[in-house]
């Protein structure tokens, strides 16, 4: 049995029709990495402001300035959590059309909308932080503020950076899930609390959406990685081992 002609280049593997599924969820996993990447910022940020020596500098009254910058960078990390996290979401929006459509030799697209619908559509939380998003876009940044609390004869101090609900109800284009959150809140919202709900619904339902998109393509992808494999040889054979570079 003659076996098919192997690829030999990266023009021969963009044939293969695993090639254009791969390159789709590649770049959702780009959106997902700056997604991840803005959390990590945003939550460090969060925690610095709570070790003992920090905390106590941020809150005396001789850093006013000091504690000002803190809330600027609390407000710019803010803002670039609510895009990543709209940007992850209208990517996945957009994927799961081409990559996972309804087809009869799975389940795959009703248990992705049973799971919009569930994590998403109906959560006051994910509502709030995704309408967030366009109040900070279209209507101003919320007002972000410093909140302290202090444990005695500890000397504790635990520093939260809190959205006020009062502020926010001034705006009008809540829509009652978000709406219903903000007013079941209490005036302070942690923004640690809130965004870190958000983060785990967002990251658990991105792991799953690839291992989806992975079951129902696995034959094609497979095949690529395999022709990827081949042509890694070849090169290997016919140039040698790559040079590595300086670490």
């Amino acid at each position: 049995m003659v076996e098919p002609p192997r690829p030999s280049n990266r023009d021969e593997l963009r044939e293969l029709s695993g090639w254009p599924i791969r390159g789709e969820i590649d770049a959702l996993d780009r959106s997902f990495r700056v997604f991840t990447g803005n959390r990590d910022e945003l939550f460090r940020l969060l925690a610095e402001s709570n070790e003992p020596a920090r905390a106590f500098q941020l809150w005396a009254l001789t850093n006013k300035d000091g504690f000002e910058r803190f809330l600027d960078e609390a407000d710019r990390l803010i803002h670039n959590f609510l895009s990543a996290a709209m940007t992850l979401r209208d990517h996945t929006r957009i994927t799961a059309p081409r990559l996972l459509p309804a087809d009869d030799a799975d389940d795959l697209a009703e248990r992705y909308a049973a799971r919009i619908e569930k994590d998403f559509a109906r959560s006051p939380l994910v509502r709030f932080v995704q309408k967030l998003r366009n109040f900070t876009l279209h209507y101003r940044l919320p007002v972000a503020t410093g909140s302290l609390s202090a444990g005695f004869p500890e000397m504790r101090m635990e520093t939260r950076v809190v959205l006020h609900a009062s502020d926010l109800l001034k705006w009008s284009d809540w829509g009652p899930l978000a709406r219903g959150y903000i007013e079941s809140a209490g005036d302070d919202i942690p923004v640690g609390e809130a965004f870190g709900e958000y983060a785990a619904v967002a990251v658990a339902f991105h792991e799953w959406f690839r291992d989806a998109l992975w079951t129902r393509h696995r034959t094609k992808l497979t095949e690529l990685e395999d022709a990827e494999a081949k042509v890694r040889e070849f090169q290997r054979r016919a140039w040698g081992e790559p040079i590595s570079g300086p670490r």
